[in-house]
């Protein structure tokens, strides 16, 4: 049933080529689910593995078992992101990213920087009361974000309070240009600037692999051009 690849979630990227017998193992060892997004080499889109072909192999057909020996009803599936819910009909998502963990930097400086103030349990609790909101906007910004490419167009997602989307048509997109300092080279990051035909230009900060969008970005228009 030819090779396949599993998306990485944590990491943001691809692994693979696979075997459908490795696909298999991992999954009886449980490093993916039935809902880990996996595609055939021969096709650009991907899927939850119990929507895909190989599901029936992998699961020998007989889904998951509970710790007990006995069967399960198939899990649900996963709830789609924004991304996934809004393609259009023909729309395949050719890659996607997310904000950079650099954006943990600030409360991680500042728990460091109260540790020298801690005096007693008192400091300690007050300290943990104010720095814990700030670590979970950080991560509530960072798990919210979506920055894709699909073969129609960009779809970017982003804010914690207030939601912005926004989405510019592969036809309309006029450049992508990527700014990195030192250490945005050294982990990675950096801030893409994209202009569109008719609109200013979009600025995204803090953005995870951004050379690897921008070169995903160009073989979208290239293969929209031919």
């Amino acid at each position: 049933m030819g090779m396949w690849f599993v998306w990485d979630e944590d990491k943001n990227e691809e692994k693979g080529p696979v075997s459908l017998e490795s696909l298999k193992e991992s999954f009886v060892n449980g490093d993916i689910s039935e809902s880990s997004l996996v595609r055939k080499d021969t096709v650009s889109k991907w899927g939850a593995l119990e929507a895909s072909e190989a599901f029936n192999h992998v699961t020998g057909g007989k889904g998951l078992k509970d710790s007990t020996g006995g069967q399960q009803a198939r899990h649900t599936a996963r709830v789609p992101d924004y991304i996934e819910s809004n393609l259009s009909k023909g729309e395949d998502i050719l890659y996607r990213t997310k904000l950079h963990w650099i954006i943990y930097a600030p409360p991680a400086f500042l728990s460091l920087v109260a540790l020298l103030f801690i005096a007693d349990l008192e400091s300690a609790f007050f300290i943990i009361i104010i720095l814990v909101p700030i670590w979970g906007l950080c991560y509530i910004a960072r798990m919210s974000s979506e920055y894709g490419i699909t073969n129609k167009r960009l779809i970017l997602k982003y804010g914690i309070i207030r939601r912005q989307t926004q989405e510019i048509l592969l036809t309309k997109a006029e450049s992508i240009q990527v700014d990195q300092d030192i250490l945005g080279r050294m982990l990675d990051y950096g801030t893409i600037r994209i202009s569109g035909t008719g609109s200013s230009e979009n600025v995204f900060p803090k953005i995870e692999q951004p050379l690897e969008f921008r070169r995903q970005f160009q073989e979208a228009i290239d293969s929209i051009s031919d």
